[in-house]
């Protein structure tokens, strides 16, 4: 499990305002409640809500600009627009791309690198912009439990 903080300003990351099918994945101060920040890596190459697994980070066509979104999710079974890998910088692991499986030129992008609540991710060509790097920070187990 882990938080995605938008490495340029960690007071941000990435997360959700509702878990729904079709809910965007948008950029949330840090201290947004834990249910809509946490997420998962699977082995597929998915990437879930943690609160709920059977949501997943989805960009509905591999291509450029398409905005992130909660779709469902069938463990080992993640589509091509559901598959994410981390890519960390060669100067700094332990941030990165996070970019998809099918095409690796395709990033999670901070749209217009605007620094605001429920600024949209969404899908853009890897250019090296500070939008694009990401820091997956491990979050311990029992952080979960209230």
């Amino acid at each position: 499990m882990a938080k995605l903080y938008y490495t340029a300003d960690t007071n941000w990351l990435i997360g959700v305002t509702d878990r729904v099918k079709g809910n965007r994945v948008v950029l949330v101060p840090a201290s947004t409640e834990h249910l809509y920040t946490e997420w998962d890596f699977q082995s597929d190459g998915g990437i879930t809500l943690h609160s709920d697994p059977t949501l997943a980070i989805d960009c509905g066509t591999v291509s450029d600009e398409q905005y992130l979104a909660l779709n469902t999710y069938v463990k080992n079974h993640a589509s091509a627009s559901q598959q994410w890998q981390f890519d960390p910088q060669a100067d700094d692991t332990q941030s990165g791309y996070i970019e998809n499986v099918t095409n690796s030129q395709l990033v999670f992008d901070l749209k217009w690198r605007t620094v605001a609540k429920g600024t949209p991710i969404w899908t853009f060509a890897a250019n090296a912009s500070d939008a694009e790097i990401w820091s997956p920070v491990p979050v311990p187990q029992d952080s979960f439990k209230k």
